[in-house]
C-alpha cells in the first residue's frame, strides 16, 4: 500500500510539472513544443512533430507555401482537419484557374475544357471543342483560331471565314464572298437565272463506329459524320421497339458535325439492369428542297 502511494504522488507531481511546463515556456522554446527555439522549424507555433512537407526552413503549421508550388495557396490539411485550398498542390497556381469548373485548377488538369480530349492533344485545349475541326490544317482548332480559313484575314473582317479567299471577291457586293457565295453575280449583268429544281438528296457519310458505353448515353453519344450539303440530321437508337435515344443536329452547308443521342434515367435504370445490348442507329438528313436521305447502323452498347 506504502508502494502504491508513493508511486501515485511521483506520477501527480510529474504530470503537474508538465503542465507548467507547457503553460510557461522554458526560455529557449517560445512555444512551449519542446523543441529548442534554435532549431524550431516553428519557433512561434506549437509543432511537436516539425512536419516539413516541402523540406524548407518552415514547419507546415507555419509554412504560408506548405507545398512548395511558389504560390502561397494552402493546400489541404495545412492544419489537421482543415480545408482543402489549393485546386493545385504541388504545382504554382496563384490565381487558382479553373476553366471547366471540375475543382482541378488548369495548371495540373487534363483536359481543362472537358471535351473529352486531352489537353496535350487538343487544338484548343481551354475552348470545347469535341470535334476538333481544323479547316486551316494549322493544328489550332476552329473553335480558338481566330482565322479560321488560313487566308491571313480576321474572321470577323473576312467575307468568307470558312473558305479561303484571300482577294475577297465580292461581285454582286453583298458582303458574302463570291466562293462561298451561291447567287455572286458581277453587277449589270441582270438576275440570276432560275435554278432547276433539286432533286438531289444529301449524302451522309459516318465516322468509323466502335462499341459504346451505356453511361455515355447520359450525357449525349456522339455520334460524327459528314454531309455533302446544308441539311438538319435526325438521330434515333432503339432496341427493338423501345427508342433508347434521340438526337439532332443540322449543318449550314457540306461538312462534319456530332448527333448527340442522350437517354433519360428512366432508359438508363432499364439499360443497367442488361451486360449488353445490341441498339439499331437510325440517321436522316433532309435538306432545304425537302430531299431526305436515311442511314442505318448497329451498334453494341457495352
Amino acid at each position: 500500500m506504502r508502494s502504491w502511494r508513493i508511486l501515485t504522488i511521483a506520477l501527480s507531481v510529474a504530470l503537474s510539472l508538465a503542465g507548467t511546463a507547457f503553460a510557461h515556456p522554458e526560455p529557449g522554446d517560445v512555444d512551449g513544443d519542446t523543441i529548442g527555439d534554435a532549431v524550431d522549424n516553428c519557433q512561434y507555433v506549437y509543432n511537436f512533430d516539425q512536419a516539413n512537407a516541402d523540406g524548407d526552413r518552415f514547419g507546415n503549421r507555419c509554412d504560408p507555401d506548405y507545398d512548395g508550388d511558389g504560390d502561397t495557396v494552402v493546400p489541404e490539411y495545412r492544419y489537421p482537419g482543415g480545408p482543402t485550398a489549393d485546386n493545385c498542390p504541388g504545382t504554382p497556381n496563384t490565381d487558382q484557374a479553373d476553366a471547366d469548373g471540375d475543382g482541378v485548377g488548369d495548371p495540373c488538369d487534363i483536359d481543362t475544357d472537358l471535351d473529352r480530349n486531352a489537353d496535350v492533344f487538343d487544338n484548343c485545349p481551354t475552348v470545347w471543342n469535341f470535334g476538333q475541326g481544323d479547316i486551316d490544317s494549322d493544328t489550332q482548332g476552329d473553335a480558338c483560331d481566330a482565322d479560321i480559313d488560313g487566308d491571313l484575314l480576321a474572321n470577323a473582317a473576312d467575307n468568307c471565314a470558312d473558305v479561303y479567299n484571300p482577294d475577297q471577291r465580292d461581285d454582286d457586293r453583298d458582303g458574302r464572298g463570291l466562293l462561298c457565295d451561291g447567287d455572286d453575280r458581277p453587277a449589270g449583268t441582270g438576275p440570276a437565272p432560275t435554278p432547276p429544281p433539286d432533286r438531289t438528296k444529301p449524302t451522309l457519310r459516318l465516322a468509323g463506329l466502335r462499341g459504346y458505353e451505356r453511361a455515355d448515353l447520359a450525357i449525349g453519344l456522339p455520334v460524327g459524320l459528314r454531309a455533302s450539303e446544308a441539311c438538319s440530321i435526325t438521330g434515333r437508337l432503339s432496341a427493338g421497339k423501345r427508342t433508347l435515344a434521340r438526337g439532332r443536329a443540322a449543318l449550314a452547308g457540306a461538312g462534319r458535325t456530332f448527333v448527340f443521342l442522350r437517354a433519360n434515367a428512366k432508359t438508363i435504370r432499364w439499360l443497367a439492369r442488361r451486360e449488353r445490348v445490341r441498339a439499331t442507329l437510325n440517321l436522316r438528313a433532309v435538306d432545304g428542297s425537302g430531299n431526305a436521305r436515311a442511314v442505318k447502323r448497329t451498334l453494341a452498347l457495352g
